[in-house]
């Protein structure tokens, strides 16, 4: 299994491993150029990829200093390398919110809006929408799918979503708007694939597969404590809307996303390589806290584990849904079990087949 979490707004941190010391400009320039260069003819080596010789003539072209030109490289290295060994990229952006891509695909998690004083911005940013092949929302709060029409409208990409998410009238299907007070389904959607749990199915190229969650009631306390609210799916139609979990096969990498969930023991028949997890329900009991958290990792066994939804902003509070990451890491790795913590803007890639950490 290949790991690496990689800051792409560093070059610097781009390590292909290549020895480059038989290349004719090396032996040229001699001992000293610790950026030397490969035969043009030949491509980059010892990434188990090759490079086009028009990308080289770029890389060539600017001499030694390949700084302005790294992230191109690695850019096409991950893309090659994503169609051989059956490799993702996972790149998470805070709350639900991921974007899992492939060699032939680019699936958005979850384009929530951001809480934090109710500036409600994409928890996606717009950079990311285009190319979006395929969307999966878990349910209809606002920091899950406030901007799931408006991506879909950019992409034009199928929205994969629970059935209370959408309503067809005659031959039009309509979403739960989402930035509605009410519970009206009034936002067209071109392209959508409602899904129970329990169902399957293939949706250009991705097989997908719905499973059962249970969103825990939401608690708040406000104004240090002197207002107290608590949501619940019989108290509002529009909370928790469309609950539902999917397990996504990419290239044969299984990953699932179980949205704002309690912890269920049926979880223990999935069978994944990576699994998003939440863990930020100590205080706000919506979805597992750490410790119900470990307990479904140790349900279901999956390679790769991902914390998501905590320390997320609401109203005022940087941090409404505290969880303490390491203590979540901890008790996983005792699991045997990988575990990566990953920040708003981190970028992992993943692949089943290859042993090696990915540059």
């Amino acid at each position: 299994m290949g790991l690496a979490i990689v800051d792409l707004r560093c070059p610097r941190n781009l390590d292909t491993g290549v020895d480059w010391s038989s290349a004719p400009e090396y032996r040229e320039k001699g001992a000293g150029h610790e950026t030397e260069l490969q035969d043009r003819h030949s491509g980059i080596v010892g990434c188990g990829v090759s490079v086009s010789r028009v990308l080289f003539d770029r890389i060539a072209s600017g001499g030694h200093d390949l700084s302005g030109t790294l992230p191109t490289v690695r850019q096409y290295i991950a893309s090659d390398r994503r169609r051989v060994l059956g490799q993702v990229q996972v790149r998470y952006y805070g709350y639900n919110g991921f974007v899992v891509e492939g060699n032939e695909y680019k699936v958005v998690i979850d384009p929530g809006g951001d809480l934090y004083l109710l500036r409600m911005r994409p928890v996606i940013p717009r950079t990311e929408w285009n190319g979006v092949t395929h969307i999966v929302v878990t349910h209809g709060d606002p920091d899950h799918c406030w901007h799931v029409d408006r991506v879909a409208e950019a992409s034009g990409a199928p929205v994969i979503c629970g059935t209370q998410l959408v309503e067809r009238h005659e031959s039009r299907w309509f979403l739960a708007s989402p930035r509605a007070r009410k519970l009206e389904y009034t936002t067209p959607i071109e392209r959508v694939v409602p899904m129970q749990p329990g169902e399957a199915t293939r949706v250009e190229g991705i097989d997908i597969r719905a499973i059962r969650t249970e969103h825990g009631p939401l608690r708040l306390s406000m104004l240090f404590g002197l207002i107290h609210k608590e949501f619940t799916t019989e108290a509002d139609e529009r909370f928790a809307l469309g609950a539902t979990g999917f397990v996504l096969d990419l290239d044969g990498v299984r990953i699932a996303t179980l949205g704002d969930s309690i912890m269920l023991p049926e979880w223990q028949t999935l069978s994944l390589d990576v699994l998003i997890i939440p863990i930020g329900g100590r205080k706000a009991g919506n979805t597992m806290d750490e410790e119900q958290a470990v307990a479904a990792v140790a349900l279901i066994r999956p390679r790769l584990v991902i914390p998501c939804h905590y320390n997320c902003g609401f109203l005022f509070r940087r941090t409404a849904n505290p969880a303490d990451t390491e203590r979540f890491r901890a008790g996983v790795e005792a699991l045997g079990v990988r575990c990566a913590i990953m920040v708003p803007g981190d970028e992992l890639d993943y692949s089943s087949s290859d042993s090696d950490a990915l540059p």
